[in-house]
């Protein structure tokens, strides 16, 4: 199995909307590890780390929850293993 890092920079309305408590719920139910944070431009940064069809179904799943609060994004997916041991929102 083909283990991958996807990193997605989220840019709109991400930042005070509860948008990084949403992913984390969403989290919850893939195996997959890795942190969504804010940065300080306002942007929202989302790492997800795993087997590559699991997480690229967990970043669809938080692209479609989210979808009314992000108005554009940048995702770079590369092979690699797991460096988190969980997935949390990092402050």
């Amino acid at each position: 199995m083909l283990n991958v890092r996807i990193g997605v920079i989220y840019k709109g309305r991400v930042q005070g909307v509860g948008f990084r408590w949403q992913v984390l719920k969403i989290a919850e139910n893939f195996n997959c590890t890795g942190y969504v944070k804010n940065l300080r431009d306002g942007t929202v940064e989302l790492l997800v780390e795993g087997v590559a069809d699991e997480a690229g179904s967990m970043v669809e799943a938080i692209d479609s929850k989210m979808r009314g609060y992000w108005t554009q994004k940048t995702e770079d997916q590369r092979d690699g293993d797991p460096h988190c041991n969980d997935f949390t929102i990092c402050y």
